[in-house]
């Protein structure tokens, strides 16, 4: 009965809308972190190792922090209550994290590799998509997998750039059981329950990819 309750209130919806918010980061992320970790890991320009540390800086700066401007940016620019600003908040939190990974993951290939490919006439383009992107599958995988969960488990940047009821994630829809007469236990636990079996799900599927993916990134 507590499920069929749930099932029947704006559940669905939530569970949309996380899963168009986390999908959609993952793919930004992934691509972003891709090229610039394929960039810094392959090519020496000036500048780099600032760029670098620059990024990783980035990784570290507490998402609470950049609340407030966010709020009042996504106002600014007439973002409030979509779904961009959440994604592009997203995406700064996840791309410092995914290009450190990326480079990892396309540092352990050897350059002779790619060496070999430019003599078969495989341009920069090419050598980055026949080659590096096959052999480095895994990791993104599991970085991948990584930056979805974040997404998928966030509550407080939904809450702060999101106040309609229709474009809630899954997280802030747990609100809707907390009541001034008390927390509706019932509901409270099968709406928690139906909101970690898509992550538990995903993990089960890639679980062996996640794995892989990041002992190809610590065995060198």
């Amino acid at each position: 009965e507590n499920y069929k309750n749930v099932l029947s209130t704006n559940a669905p919806r939530f569970f949309l809308n996380s899963f168009i918010l986390a999908t959609a980061t993952t793919i930004l992320t992934i691509i972003a972190s891709l090229l610039a970790g394929y960039s810094t890991s392959r090519f020496n320009f000036k500048g780099k190792k600032q760029i670098l540390f620059f990024i990783l800086a980035m990784g570290f700066v507490p998402g609470i922090t950049i609340l407030v401007p966010m709020y009042l940016l996504s106002h600014q620019l007439g973002l409030y209550d979509t779904y961009f600003m959440p994604i592009l908040v997203y995406c700064g939190w996840g791309v410092p994290t995914a290009t450190w990974l990326m480079k990892g993951f396309i540092g352990n290939i050897s350059p002779a590799i790619e060496e070999a490919a430019y003599i078969d006439g495989c341009g920069k383009w090419g050598t980055l998509f026949r080659i590096i992107i096959p052999n480095i599958v895994l990791g993104a995988v599991a970085t991948a997998l990584v930056v979805f969960l974040y997404v998928w488990n966030d509550f407080i940047v939904n809450a702060a750039l999101v106040s309609a009821g229709d474009m809630r994630n899954i997280q802030m829809g747990l609100q809707s059981y907390l009541l001034d007469t008390g927390i509706s236990w019932g509901r409270f636990m099968a709406y928690t329950t139906l909101s970690i079996l898509p992550p538990i799900i995903l993990y089960l599927v890639l679980h062996e990819q996640f794995i892989k993916g990041f002992q190809s990134q610590s065995l060198k």
